[in-house]
């Protein structure tokens, strides 16, 4: 809560009140919520289900009267990184908070974009005077969902259950609107990018996640939500892309504060300080992962699906506080990369050749999804093909 820019006083608030109905600290009971409402198998679960449908239209390759939920209807060239980072906000803003949301604050687009691409200065405390643009947008996206959640009840349609339940027990906290918007932003946008681009770098890893998705998909229909993940299942080279993905792409560094004196092996913690936990540096240990540990290799785990189950893998962390999306951020991801392949033509502007793989943005350090380097972000042409028709 502190890398999000909670205060101190309002951190002690949420972990001093205990909720009604589950007599427990809100944090706990915030974080149960989510988990909750994620940790149903996905063809079983609601929430992941109502957010899949929403990529599915938001991705429709249609012409539409909504300016904010047109997706590309016709030959275009966009920036892959400000589209998809576009595509998941309006996906997982109407899927948690109803259309209400966009309709009324559109520039919720313009602030998420400017935050996602600056975020990881809130994750490492950097002060506000040396991260002006992360602040400002995560003060204007706080500012917005504040006035969301001071509508009435009766206005926010198709709010996800879980956010009313976050809502009513953050406020018997007493936490302000701005403070309980900033608890509540998040999408695995940036993972998709570094997924997408692997493939578009990868022709023949592209055509095989497209033959795929299409024998999956286009082949099944009509698909219903529930069946959604069941044929997310039946594409083994897209899910071995996306967990290879998250093994070198994610696994972000962890702060945990320690209570009491506390040994481990011949170290010793002491009380009141503080832990980093670099989980990202575990996925790419050459004494578990082998020699090409930072080489991107998809058939790791096409040939050993084991591996996503190791103790060297923690792209959500771990523990009490692994992250409540682990089970939705992969079925979203997939789900976002077997539409774009089913119903669009889509290629590096000018060839792959002519344009160097994204670097990552390593100044910009580790402590979340890696960035890419914001000149190396290609920019990708989109032609909805015949079979999106």
């Amino acid at each position: 809560m502190a890398a999000s820019g909670i205060s101190g006083p309002t951190r002690a608030r949420l972990w001093s009140s205990i909720t009604a109905e589950r007599k427990e600290h809100i944090p706990r009971a915030i974080t149960e919520n989510v988990r909750r409402a994620l940790r149903a198998q996905p063809q079983s679960n609601p929430l992941t289900l109502k957010i899949l449908t929403q990529m599915d239209k938001t991705l429709t390759p249609l012409a539409a009267s909504d300016p904010l939920r047109r997706s590309v209807s016709a030959p275009a060239e966009v920036s892959l990184f400000r589209w998809i980072i576009d595509v998941f906000t309006v996906t997982v803003s109407d899927g948690a908070f109803g259309n209400v949301c966009l309709d009324k604050f559109p520039e919720v687009l313009d602030n998420m974009f400017s935050l996602q691409t600056n975020v990881y200065a809130i994750f490492t405390r950097r002060p506000k005077i040396l991260a002006p643009k992360a602040y400002d947008a995560c003060d204007k996206l706080s500012k917005i969902l504040a006035r969301y959640f001071a509508l009435p009840r009766e206005d926010k349609v198709g709010c996800a259950d879980f956010v009313t339940r976050a809502e009513n027990e953050i406020r018997s906290a007493g936490v302000s609107q701005e403070e309980l918007a900033m608890i509540m932003l998040d999408n695995p946008s940036t993972t998709a990018f570094w997924c997408l681009c692997r493939m578009l770098y990868d022709p023949g890893l592209l055509s095989a996640i497209r033959k795929e998705c299409e024998e999956a998909f286009s082949r099944n229909s009509p698909t219903t939500s529930a069946d959604i993940p069941v044929q997310l299942e039946c594409c083994p080279t897209l899910k071995a892309t996306v967990t290879e993905t998250l093994r070198l792409h994610s696994g972000t560094h962890v702060f945990r504060h320690v209570s009491e004196d506390t040994e481990i092996g011949p170290y010793c913690l002491k009380k009141g300080s503080t832990v980093l936990i670099p989980y990202n540096r575990l996925q790419v240990s050459r004494t578990y992962w082998g020699p090409d540990a930072e080489d991107f290799n998809y058939r790791r785990f096409l040939d050993n699906p084991e591996l996503a189950h190791s103790r060297y893998f923690r792209p959500f962390g771990d523990g009490i506080h692994q992250c409540g999306g682990k089970a939705m951020a992969p079925q979203l991801v997939m789900y976002f990369v077997a539409i774009v392949v089913c119903r669009y033509d889509v290629g590096i502007s000018g060839g792959f050749e002519s344009h160097p793989f994204p670097r990552i943005d390593f100044p910009k350090g580790r402590a979340t999804v890696p960035m890419p380097v914001a000149g190396d972000v290609p920019h990708v042409t989109l032609t909805p093909n015949k079979r999106a028709a």
